[in-house]
This record gives structure tokens, C-alpha cells and sequence, in this order.
């Protein structure tokens, strides 16, 4: 059975978001630029912590996924979703 999960970094306007989640292949259901595609990315980070650089964002998620028994992604540097910048 699929865990389908992990550790995603996104970054937009200049902010790192750190979340733990599953399915994240939802965000890209919905076209770019679209509400849908905008509350989806809400929705899924809205829990999530915030790092200002990269660096600190890697460390955050290193820190988060040690409370995780099993992650199937691990951790992702989410870097297609161009739109969001």
C-alpha cells in the first residue's frame, strides 16, 4: 500500500513554505493561473512553516521528516509550478 507522502518546499514570492502532505500531485490538477490551482496551493500549505532562503527551508523539512516513520517522497523541492512566482 502507497504512503503517498512526504516533506514539500515551494517557494513563492521570495518565501519558502515547508508542509507535510499527500497527493500532492493536486496541485497541477488545475490550470495555471487558475482560483482552482490558487486555493489548492492554499489549501495544501496552509499549515505550513515559512523560511525566508533555501537553506533554512532545508533544514526545517530535515527536522520535520525525523517525525515521520515512513516518508515515500522523503523530502521535494517543489520547482515546476512557475506560476506561483
Amino acid at each position: 500500500m502507497s504512503a503517498d507522502n512526504g516533506i514539500y518546499i515551494a517557494k513563492r514570492d521570495n518565501v519558502y513554505y515547508i508542509a507535510y502532505g499527500a497527493a500532492v500531485e493536486n496541485l497541477q490538477y488545475y490550470p495555471k493561473g487558475s482560483a482552482e490551482r490558487e486555493r489548492e496551493f492554499k489549501d495544501f500549505f496552509k499549515n505550513s512553516l515559512h523560511a525566508s532562503n533555501g537553506d533554512t527551508a532545508l533544514h526545517i523539512a530535515e527536522d520535520m521528516a525525523k517525525e515521520y516513520q515512513y516518508l515515500e517522497y522523503g523530502i521535494v523541492y517543489l520547482q515546476d509550478f512557475k506560476d506561483w512566482e
